[in-house]
């Protein structure tokens, strides 16, 4: 709206604040006004510093208080009662809790209770069902499907604890995240992300504050993956950390050259190859390594030792990424 009374018309324009307040919230502020005074966004609010991680451990302390009594009234209203499945495997001795802890009805209760499922439902999606694959030796699988015109999947997630992926660490292993739009069009109008068959829900910040807190329930040192594009590494720094220092400091050069672009526009330079070595001038690509978001004391404490560090920094300052074609900037090359 601002751009186009810029283009058609000189009138004086009053911008107002309204909700939203908080300690970064001059941010979307800022932003704006940096767009009217420039032209550009290049002060873009990362999302990934805003996870609403007070909100999931609130629910947390509220259904274990008070999980029982509703769980016998929803049991009442809904078959979300246990299943002969799951009487059948406990007493044969098999898994039928997710990560060893969580039941399905507890799980469908707190995707209720969070407003989760709400907000799947704003999106169109009414016929909910979620299940479970508790078989797989790569991992616990969670699924939400949708039967209005599918089966549609619109989220899944594979999880297992691991105690090899950093020494003397126990973490919560992401094997495979998926949170989609499958019945939108969207994708028509946008272009994706790298690796995305349909856009996003606007749902990563809150799976990823519930897997922090499974984290800080379950006392695991923290959360692990391997992102496949360099869009995700993005959007969970700085919350996150390379667990190779060389690797954290390559990160930090690339992000050099296309962080004051926006994320998908960033995200396709890097994929295309756009992001160049000075010195060989080849293409700096995307390599998969092992990120992880610290939960416990002592993994923070590990990734933010002054030897480790000086090592993401000297890796940072010896490279020199430039970014070639379309949206380059004097910053970052071209």
């Amino acid at each position: 709206m601002l751009g186009l009374l810029r283009e058609e018309c000189a009138c004086p324009v009053v911008v107002l604040l309204a909700g939203g307040y908080g300690p970064r919230a001059w941010r979307h502020g800022a932003a704006l006004c940096s767009w009217i005074v420039t032209g550009s966004s290049a002060l873009d609010v990362p999302m990934e510093l805003e996870l609403p991680l007070d909100a999931y451990r609130r629910l947390g302390h509220m259904l274990r208080g008070a999980g029982d009594r509703r769980a016998r009234r929803r049991d009442a209203e809904s078959d979300w009662s246990p299943t002969l499945e799951e009487v059948a495997g406990t007493l044969i001795g098999r898994e039928t809790r997710f990560l060893g802890r969580y039941s399905r009805h507890g799980i469908e209760l707190a995707f209720e209770e969070s407003g989760l499922m709400d907000r799947l439902r704003d999106h169109g999606y009414r016929d909910l069902r979620l299940e479970l694959d508790l078989a797989d030796p790569l991992g616990h699988l969670l699924r939400i499907v949708s039967d209005d015109d599918g089966p549609l999947v619109l989220f899944e997630v594979r999880l297992r604890i691991d105690r090899s992926l950093l020494p003397g660490t126990e973490m919560l292993a992401v094997e495979w995240l998926l949170i989609q739009d499958a019945g939108s069009r969207y994708e028509m109008t946008r272009p994706l992300l790298p690796g995305q068959r349909h856009p996003g829900m606007g749902l990563l910040r809150d799976a990823a504050a519930v897997l922090i807190v499974v984290c800080e329930r379950l006392e695991l040192d923290g959360v692990a993956f391997t992102p496949s594009h360099y869009h995700l590494a993005r959007m969970s720094h700085p919350a996150a950390r390379f667990a190779d220092p060389r690797r954290e400091g390559w990160y930090q050069a690339v992000s050099r050259a296309v962080g004051h672009l926006p994320l998908d526009e960033a995200a396709a330079a890097v994929h295309a190859g756009r992001v160049r070595d000075e010195a060989t001038g080849e293409a700096m690509a995307w390599e998969p390594s092992l990120l992880v978001i610290p939960v416990s004391a002592e993994l923070t404490r590990r990734l933010e030792d002054p030897e480790r560090l000086a090592v993401e920094a000297r890796v940072a300052g010896q490279l020199h990424p430039r970014l070639k074609g379309a949206g380059a900037t004097p910053e970052g090359g071209g």
